[in-house]
C-alpha cells in the first residue's frame, strides 16, 4: 500500500511506529516454542504456513498476501536456496502479524511455555547458543 517498506529491530519501534509483522530468525527449538504458543493463542492448527518464496517473499510478500485476504497467518521461511547464505546454519524465518504476536504475549503465562516442559526445551536452546557461540541474552 506504500511505495516503500521500513524494516527495523523491534526495540526501535514506538507506539507511533508499531509494526505490521514481526520476523524471528530461529532454530528448531525456538521455532517449536513460537508455533506452540501461536497455536495455543488461536486454536488454529493450520495457522503456520510454509509457502515457497524467496527470503523477502516469506518475510513480506506472503504475510501481506494473507493479510490482504483477511487471514491471520504465520509464515515460515528461509527455504529458498538463494537466501540460505544470508541466514545462520539451521536457521529459519518465522513471520507473525503484530496483532497475533500481542495475543501470544497475553496467553503466554497460561501456556506450556510457562511450565516445566518449556524449561527442558529452553536448556537445549541455551546449549545450542553456547555451541554456536551466540549471546544468550538471558
Amino acid at each position: 500500500p506504500a511505495p516503500w517498506c521500513v524494516v527495523r529491530p523491534f526495540e526501535q519501534c514506538t507506539d507511533d511506529t508499531q509494526p505490521e509483522f514481526i520476523t524471528f530468525f530461529v532454530r528448531g527449538e525456538v521455532l517449536s516454542g513460537l508455533c506452540s504458543l501461536a497455536w495455543y493463542a488461536t486454536g488454529d492448527v493450520d495457522l503456520v504456513r510454509m509457502p515457497f518464496g524467496a527470503g523477502c517473499t516469506n518475510i513480506v510478500g506472503w504475510p501481506r498476501h494473507y493479510q490482504e485476504r483477511g487471514e491471520e497467518r504465520v509464515v515460515l521461511g528461509g527455504l529458498d536456496l538463494s537466501c540460505r547464505k544470508f541466514v545462520k546454519a539451521d536457521e529459519m524465518t518465522w513471520t507473525v502479524p503484530f496483532s497475533l504476536f500481542k495475543r501470544m504475549l497475553r496467553v503466554l503465562p497460561e501456556s506450556s511455555l510457562a511450565g516445566d516442559t518449556w524449561e527442558g526445551v529452553r536448556k537445549k536452546v541455551l546449549r545450542s547458543q553456547t555451541a554456536w557461540k551466540e549471546h544468550t541474552g538471558q
